[in-house]
Order: structure tokens, then C-alpha cells, then sequence
């Protein structure tokens, strides 16, 4: 599936490939430029020049693209890294590009993730292992790219890899060379979970919808780790006046029968008393009336949970599976 994108183009050992998070037809793959494909990767074309200053007499596979993010909230803007310490972002699809590693490390950019609310927020990561540098780095911008914070904090002496924003939790979590950490407050940083094997963490993937953490280590396999959802504090709340959903008894077998007082939209979890989201309806727009979401579960108790489009719980009750 590589039609269009020229063979003799300087690539890196991981060369990077990412989807459009809003159309899943639309790729990008780096070489030393950008190359997109709007079918599914049946043909390719560039969308940049040559965003590094390589070639590198010498080196075939440096002065490449290292790191791609699409904006889940703008599909225009778009973050690249390279190996050799540039930022770039287009914010029209790639006809324009702009420069915007003044103030970061001249270090191999890792990866870049950027805030689902907003295309201006983004994160990027680093690591200076190519010049025997052990530092951590990890860096912010809230202006696209026009100035960066240094949000490294007290984070362990080691190349950073991979980030990821969990936005229900207000979370920002990294994998590093010493494993995976996240933050509150995007200075005091701790390891996040227990049972990863001590081993460089080269790769992360959240699902949002389900919580589900997967992080991709060096030789050590892949794990995952289901992120809390803040259900504990709900348990705690009172039931509101206003209910989103009107559930039919609180006993269920394969079926759980609600029904919503108005037109609504949101979406639906089955957590379990571990705080781990074990269905999803995903987000959906509810007629006003009865509705049936089929449950496929252990018997037990678990929590319904009504997720409103601000990721706020609206609502939780309390229910029962049989079997």
C-alpha cells in the first residue's frame, strides 16, 4: 500500500503512519516529507517539502519524520517531528507549513499529541539518546506551536517516548525509558499502575470509550491497564432530580430496558465495582422514549453510568445482573 510514495525517500527505522482520528480513509505517512493518502492508502502524494535539514552525508535513515499528529478537533492542523530536533504544523491540510521548534530541544521527537478540544493545544515529546543525552523532556504549547513550556518536572532521568491526554481525568500520561507516568498538574509526576515489567516503553494507545491503556514495551510484550473513571466519587453523590434516563427496575438479565424523559445524546457505561468500564454504548443521539441496551455479563453488580457530551457523569445507578 505504497503507491505514490517514492522508494528512494529517506524513512526511519519506525517510520511513522497515522490515521485522520475524524475520517478513516485519510493516512499520513513520513519519509522526510509528508505524503497523505484520501483513499485508504490505494494512492499517495506529498503535502510537504523536505521538513528536516538532512540529507545527512552518510546517513540513509536520518533527517527523517518521526513523529505525525492529526488535531481530532481540526483535520487541517497537523504536528510533524523529525529525528534531527524540527516541529512543524500545516493548518490548512498541508499547503502551508510553519516552523515551530524555537524554544524545544534539538532533539528526535518521539512523538505529539494534541488536546481533542483544541488544535492550538499540543504536547511533544523527546529524547537525546542519538547525542548520549539521558534527559527527559517533555514540552507543551497552548498558541500552536508560537511558544512551548517545559513540563518535564521531576520525571526520571530518561528518554521520553510516547504521550497520551486522557480529558476525563484531566490526565497527561508518558512512556519513558524507566516506564509509564502521568500528571495532574503537568509538573509533579508518578507511576501510573502496577505489574509493567521494567522495560523501555516505546509505544501507547488509549480507547478512550472503554479506558483501556495499551502501552507497547522493548522485548517485554504489550500491556494494558484500565484507567479509573472517577466512578468511586459518584457512588458518593446524590441521584439528580433531573434524571437523563429512567431505568425500569434496577434487575436485569440479557436487556436493560430505560427510557429518556427528551430528545438526548450521550452514552452509556456498565462499570463494574473495580471502577473498569466493561460496555459502552459509545456517544449516541436518544429519541425521546423507551430504549434497550443488551447486556452480555457476569451476573454481579455494577454501575450505569450516563456520560454527557462534556465527558461529565450526568448520571449513575445502581444495577443487577442475573444469570
Amino acid at each position: 500500500a505504497t503507491s505514490g510514495i517514492d522508494p528512494y525517500d529517506r524513512r526511519n527505522w519506525n517510520t511513522p503512519v497515522v490515521m485522520d482520528p475524524n475520517d478513516h480513509n485519510v493516512l499520513y505517512y513520513g519519509t522526510f516529507r509528508l505524503y497523505k493518502t484520501t483513499n485508504g492508502a490505494n494512492s499517495w502524494y506529498p503535502v510537504s517539502n523536505d521538513l528536516t535539514n538532512g540529507p545527512y552525508p552518510g546517513e540513509i535513515n536520518y533527517g527523517t519524520i518521526t513523529a505525525i499528529a492529526v488535531a481530532p478537533s481540526n483535520s487541517n492542523v497537523i504536528y510533524v517531528g523529525t529525528d534531527d530536533g524540527n516541529l512543524w504544523i500545516t493548518q490548512d491540510g498541508g499547503s502551508n507549513w510553519t516552523y515551530i521548534a524555537n524554544g524545544t530541544p534539538a532533539r528526535w521527537v518521539t512523538d505529539i499529541a494534541v488536546h481533542p478540544d483544541s488544535s492550538d493545544i499540543a504536547y511533544a515529546t523527546f529524547s537525546g539518546y542519538v547525542l548520549d543525552d539521558h534527559t527527559p523532556y517533555v514540552m507543551k504549547t497552548e498558541n500552536a506551536g508560537t511558544s512551548w513550556v517545559d513540563i518535564t518536572g521531576n520525571l526520571p532521568q530518561a528518554p521520553v517516548n510516547s504521550v497520551v491526554i486522557d480529558t476525563l481525568n484531566n490526565w497527561l500520561i508518558v512512556g519513558t525509558d524507566f516506564g509509564v507516568y502521568y500528571t495532574t498538574d503537568e509538573l509533579n509526576w508518578q507511576p501510573l499502575g502496577v505489574g509493567l515489567p521494567n522495560s523501555v516503553v516505546n509505544d501507547m494507545v488509549f480507547h478512550e470509550e472503554t479506558r483501556k491503556l495499551v502501552v507497547g514495551t522493548h522485548g517485554r510484550s504489550t500491556f494494558y491497564l484500565y484507567l479509573p473513571t472517577g466512578v468511586e466519587e459518584q457512588y458518593r453523590l446524590p441521584i439528580l432530580a433531573k434524571k437523563a434516563i429512567h431505568l425500569k427496575g434496577n434487575v436485569f438479565r440479557n436487556e436493560i430496558d430505560f427510557v429518556t424523559p427528551k430528545d438526548s445524546r450521550f452514552a452509556l457505561q456498565v462499570v463494574d465495582l473495580s471502577g473498569r468500564v466493561v460496555m459502552s454504548t459509545g456517544w449516541k443521539s436518544w429519541r425521546r422514549g423507551a430504549h434497550r441496551f443488551g447486556v452480555d455479563l457476569p451476573g454481579g453488580i455494577y454501575f450505569l453510568k450516563v456520560i454527557g457530551e462534556n465527558r461529565s457523569a450526568l448520571q449513575t445507578e445502581k444495577i443487577i445482573v442475573l444469570r
